[in-house]
């Protein structure tokens, strides 16, 4: 089971994205979805 939920983790996250990044122009909004998609497959995992 996560520790976190995608709603707690987000700021870190976001936070993350945007000071590790380098090159790439992929912003937070965008990358967001993918992020909790994973996210969520992740947890499903765990919960089986």
């Amino acid at each position: 089971m996560a520790l976190k939920s995608f709603d707690e983790a987000e700021p870190t996250l976001q936070q993350e994205w945007e000071t590790g990044k380098t090159e790439s122009d992929l912003r937070w909004e965008r990358a967001r979805h993918a992020s909790r998609d994973a996210w969520d497959r992740i947890e499903r995992r765990e919960n089986r």
